[in-house]
């Protein structure tokens, strides 16, 4: 089934705006089914919000467990990421800091847990875990693994935890740990942001690497108002024919921004329509998410017993962290000693 082949560059335009992507990247077609998509796997009933309640929680781990309990529509939403290069690049870049490969990494606040997957399958570690808060999402990912892991992967190479990434330990340590798509910003105070890092130093092997992936400090210093950003993703069947579309909202206009504590309420909307009882297919909710600079990420690095090893303005060596025209994402490669 093909969830999204008629993705179009003027759909993929305002997704690149809302996560500062490179809008001519492949778009990587998911393995979603059609069960999953539709009945079951976290789509049972209507999960919402309002803003006011959202806010009493202002970073609250239940908030952020209402909005990513549709994890099928936020895989489809996060349908963008291109998985084989941005693989490339995590191995590439701790090879490059800790002078050798990379043989197994844990992929943290993983959401389906594509990139490690895509590691592991392609056979470029020999062992991945995949670690998210929320039990549909981790029930969701182990249905993915499911279908691109062969059983031996699925049996005693890839596990799948459901853990939080503040206090999670691991029975064996691992080379590389990632944090990616801006997941980090759900710790909203400096405490929580040390103690996640901690909990990762300590499940790193020496010489071991953390890589992260947030919004560019731009966005920080440049978010004087908050602005919409909006994107549809058709839904075609396999003959091509456009079924449905998923509506998604990152962020709200009338976001309210903190500028002390740094946290912005961002309002989020999955909204599924064009299928039979369609208006039980939505998720909204206002997510509080921290907005980071590269100073204090090297602050916290060392906070945490990490140091910088080096900063990117994408998932890419090539893209100058300092480059104002094609820089859009902070990119930090933390080592431990």
């Amino acid at each position: 089934m093909k969830l999204f082949s008629s993705l179009t560059l003027m759909a993929l335009l305002p997704l690149a705006v809302a996560f500062h992507l490179n809008p001519l990247k492949k778009v990587k077609q998911l393995q979603t089914t059609p069960s999953q998509l539709f009945g079951g796997q976290g789509f049972g009933k209507r999960s919402s919000t309002n803003e006011d309640e959202a806010k009493k929680g202002s970073g609250s781990i239940e908030n952020l467990k209402r909005i990513y309990s549709a994890p099928a529509l936020y895989d489809l939403a996060m349908g963008y990421r291109n998985y084989e290069s941005e693989v490339e690049f995590l191995l590439d870049s701790h090879e490059k800091v800790s002078g050798q490969k990379a043989k197994s990494v844990i992929e943290v606040a993983s959401g389906p847990g594509r990139h490690c997957m895509e590691a592991l399958s392609s056979k470029l570690v020999d062992r991945a875990i995949a670690l998210d808060l929320s039990p549909e999402m981790v029930e969701y990912g182990r249905g993915v693994a499911r279908e691109v892991l062969d059983n031996d992967m699925l049996s005693s190479k890839f596990t799948f935890l459901c853990d939080d990434m503040r206090t999670f330990e691991l029975e064996e340590p691992c080379d590389s740990a990632w944090i990616l798509a801006g997941s980090l910003q759900h710790m909203t105070t400096n405490e929580d942001v040390i103690a996640c890092l901690k909990a990762i130093h300590r499940s790193l092997t020496p010489k071991g690497t953390l890589i992260l992936e947030l919004p560019h400090p731009n966005e920080v210093f440049n978010m004087i108002e908050s602005t919409t950003n909006s994107w549809d993703v058709p839904l075609d069947d396999d003959n091509g024919k456009e079924y449905g579309e998923l509506h998604v909202v990152w962020g709200d206009e009338n976001d309210e921004i903190d500028p002390i504590q740094q946290v912005r309420q961002n309002t989020v909307v999955l909204n599924l329509t064009g299928v039979e009882d369609a208006e039980k297919k939505s998720i909204r909710g206002v997510v509080p998410l921290k907005l980071f600079t590269a100073q204090e990420m090297e602050l916290f690095a060392r906070c945490s017993g990490f140091k910088v090893a080096a900063m990117y303005g994408a998932l890419s060596e090539e893209v100058d962290i300092n480059n104002e025209d094609t820089a859009y994402r902070l990119v930090c490669i933390l080592q431990k000693p």
